[in-house]
């Protein structure tokens, strides 16, 4: 038998603008190699 946990996650303001930096960062990368790879 498989189980799964669930969390939930509530940020403060200032994680959610720390948050917002580092996805916005992965999210330029990721997209730069994608372009790159094709």
């Amino acid at each position: 038998m498989e189980k799964a946990y669930k969390f939930r996650f509530y940020p403060s303001k200032t994680q959610i603008k720390i948050l917002n930096g580092t996805f916005g960062c992965v999210r330029y990368v990721y997209n730069h190699f994608l372009d790159l790879k094709q």
